[in-house]
Order: structure tokens, then sequence, then C-alpha cells
């Protein structure tokens, strides 16, 4: 298994029920690095994975929830005939936004991109702002808005021409879509509604079920149809990011990977199905299960727990109206007394809100969403 941070947990879980499972990961912290069969190794790192591949010959390479994981993953599947990736030609446009923009250049749901390499001002034939996206990248790390009226934005972009390519900047809601595939076919999909906090560009907080409309919902299916059939998609999930502006969806992103910070705990809360055992299935060589529905989802918001000032974590208080929560569940990522950096590798946790709603609005989120906050040492409340 490629991971052994917090996401890989209910994967290590779910594997150990059958397998031997041996978690393969680098860094000290992490939450699995204390199983029997740790292995300590960097899976960015292709030789260190391979030199442990040939050593342990596992059956089957589980990718845990980051780009780099189903990346490492593939190239071992293209060496050893790994079940359930995606060839490398598939694989590398998904994992390059440049790349993933070109071969949608032609759709009318992908927004107008554009190189950065001899660029003047006059052959941008975008909105007033512009948004630069890195080749590579997650998260939103590296993700920057220019307002095109500013005087040094060329000189700015330029600088960026290694790195970046700039496209039209979308307003809208954000929203992502799961699809489950078996015989190129959707057997299983969910809608989330997602939010950004104070971390630009990082999704901090999404709702299951989604506040869509149907029509909104089945515009996205058809998109991820189509996505899927470029891509070659027979089986597994294709996990895809969107923009809705009131009229028309925009595509940002699409993965094979799982998304991380218990994603898809959001979604088996809510709906029952087993999205981390349906994921996983394909690379097990198994068939994903169709998913249907029984009854109706239950209300369930996903909330990150990042600190905005640097401390030592004292306590979390979850603060909320009582006629508005049902039940509350904290994952903490850190431990007491232990220092909080500012922003997303300050995460301390990840908390679900059961709401009382059976649909739930976008105001209603947003106000279960505010009620949400950390306590770094024993005084200073942040958001």
């Amino acid at each position: 298994m490629l991971g052994t941070g917090f996401s890989a947990i209910p994967f290590f879980s779910i594997l150990s029920e059958d397998y031997e499972v041996f978690p393969l990961g680098g860094v000290k912290s992490d939450p699995l690095n204390f199983e029997k069969n740790y292995v300590n190794a960097n899976y960015r790192n292709l030789d260190e994975v391979l030199y442990w591949t040939e050593r342990i010959k596992p059956n089957y390479v589980v990718p845990s929830c980051n780009d780099s994981a189903y990346e490492t993953g593939a190239l071992l599947a293209s060496r050893f005939s790994y079940p359930g990736y995606s060839e490398m030609k598939e694989c590398n446009i998904l994992l390059n936004k440049w790349l993933f923009r070109n071969m949608l250049a032609d759709e009318s749901y992908n927004p107008s991109f554009q190189g950065l390499v001899l660029l003047d001002k006059e052959q941008i034939d975008f909105g007033p702002r512009v948004i630069a996206k890195p080749f590579r990248g997650h998260s939103g790390i590296g993700v920057r808005i220019f307002d095109l009226n500013k005087d040094s934005v060329i000189q700015e972009l330029r600088n960026l021409e290694k790195t970046h390519f700039i496209e039209n900047y979308v307003e809208g809601s954000l929203h992502s879509h799961s699809a489950f595939f078996h015989d190129c076919k959707i057997v299983a999909d969910f809608f989330v509604d997602e939010f950004c906090g104070k971390v630009e560009f990082a999704v901090s907080e999404s709702n299951h079920p989604s506040c869509l409309s149907m029509q909104t919902q089945i515009a996205i299916r058809e998109i991820t149809i189509e996505i899927a059939r470029k891509l070659k998609i027979q089986s597994g999930l294709l996990h895809s990011q969107f923009l809705f502006d009131g009229r028309k969806v925009w595509i940002i992103e699409s993965m094979r990977r799982c998304p991380g910070d218990f994603f898809g705990t959001l979604v088996e809360k809510s709906s029952g199905y087993e999205y981390y055992r349906n994921y996983m299935a394909p690379f097990l060589g198994k068939e994903v299960e169709p998913f249907k529905q029984t009854k109706p989802f239950e209300t369930i918001v996903r909330q990150s727990i990042i600190s905005s000032v640097s401390g030592k974590l004292g306590t979390v208080k979850l603060r909320f109206s009582d006629d508005l929560i049902e039940e509350v569940e904290f994952f903490p990522f850190s431990s007491m007394n232990k220092h909080v950096p500012i922003g997303l590798s300050g995460k301390v946790g990840i908390a679900f809100l059961s709401v009382k709603s059976e649909k739930l609005s976008t105001e209603l989120s947003k106000q279960a969403i505010s009620e949400v906050t950390t306590v770094i040492g024993s005084s200073r409340d942040v958001e």
C-alpha cells in the first residue's frame, strides 16, 4: 500500500481483513508507521519502491490519496502488470493539468487556456482576470489570480512560464463528482458541494448530498462519461471537480486516485456506499459494486480544522447550534501540546457533522461550517 498518512488508515483497516499489508511511506510522523509490516521508503522515489517491490513481491499495489502514490503505482503496473491502473499515457494526462486541458481543448466545458511563452497582453483573449496554474500540483498549491489591468502583469506571468500556464478565470460554486465505473459504465456516483475557507483554492469543507439540481447533475455526469471515454477508463474511480456559474458547468480537474481528507467517509456516512472498498476493488482484481439507493441520504458536512495561528495544540472545540446538528465526530490529525503551524500544514483534524435537514442548502452549510473553531493553547481561538 503506497501511503501511510491519516487518509490511508481506512484503506489499511479494510485491506487487513483479507491480506497481509505492507504500508510504504517515508514520513516519520505518519500514523501507519507503527504497523508490523511498515516499509520506510519514499514512494515518490521509484528506485526505492522497486527495491521493496522486488523484495516483498506483493500480489497487488494499492495507491492512497495523492498523485505521487498513484503515479508510482501506475509505473509499477506498467512493469509488473498490477491491475486497476490507467496506462501511463492516460496517467500523465491526469497528472499534468496542461495535458488535461489540451485533451479537452475543443470541449465547451473546458475553460480557455494559454501558455506563457512569448506572452503579450494583446494575445490574451480572456476576461479581466486570469488564473495561473502549475503544470502539476494539488490542493491549490501554486495557483494564483492575476488582474490583466495591472501594468506589471505580463512580466509577472512571464516569470512563471516554465512552471505555469493561464486559463480564463471562471466564477461559480465548487462541486465534485465521484463516479465508479464497471465495464465502461457508471454504476455508482456521488455529487458533493465544496467550499474553500481561509486557504484559497484548498477545499476545507464539503457536504453530501449536493444542492445541485438534477439537471446540472445530469450535465456533469455526461461530461464525466465523455472524459472517461477519452481516458479509456473501463473500471474504477474517476473523481472530478467542477465549477457551476448558474448556467454552465466548467471542468477543473479529474483524478483516478482517491480524494484525501476522508472524502470517502463523507460519502459513506451519508449514503452507506462502501467508497473505500470499491475504490480499491480494481487494484485487487475485483469488480466495483453498483449502488442501489434504498433510503434518503443523510445530510453530512465534512469540515477541516485548520489553524490560522502558530502554536501548541491545546484543545479543539466544536461550537454549533443545538437545533442544527444531530451528531459530531472528530478525527484528530495531531496530538496535545504538539506545535501546529499556520495553513494547510496546520490541519489538526476533520469534523463530520450530521445535519437535521433532508436537503442541505448553501446557507445552512455555511452556518454549520462557521460554527466550528479550534483553540490553540489555552486562550486563542482560531477558525
